[in-house]
């Protein structure tokens, strides 16, 4: 875990010349290492010792790395949808729906503007 540790903190030093073209080997494992401990539970960024929170830099430095290893790329799904798959609350079910259709309801009432219920 040391040798973990210190190929991080070195990487992290000298994070401005990492790309994900030509990042060493070596750099990549170890970020890898601490990701997988990290999904697995094994490691964590922040831990509770003694009573206080304590956290690991190192880690936090390896998740850091991370971004610098990998090029930006758009993500399938998430919170967000292409403004063409836009589901208006008419669609749904929910109760804040129902709420948010009344409201529009009464603001139709208050002038000639369209609302989506």
């Amino acid at each position: 875990m040391q040798e973990l540790q210190q190929i991080i903190d070195d990487a992290f030093e000298n994070r401005a010349s990492l790309s994900p073209s030509d990042a060493p080997a070596h750099i990549r494992d170890a970020v890898e290492k601490v990701i997988a401990g990290l999904d697995n539970g094994s490691l964590r960024v922040a831990e509770k010792k003694d009573g206080q929170w304590v956290v690991n830099q190192w880690i936090k430095k390896a998740v850091l790395i991370s971004f610098r290893l990998r090029d930006n790329g758009i993500m399938a799904g998430g919170a967000r949808s292409p403004p063409s798959s836009v589901t208006t609350p008419r669609n749904s079910s929910s109760k804040a729906a129902s709420v948010w259709c009344r409201r529009q309801r009464r603001a139709k009432a208050a002038s000639s503007a369209r609302t989506w219920c």
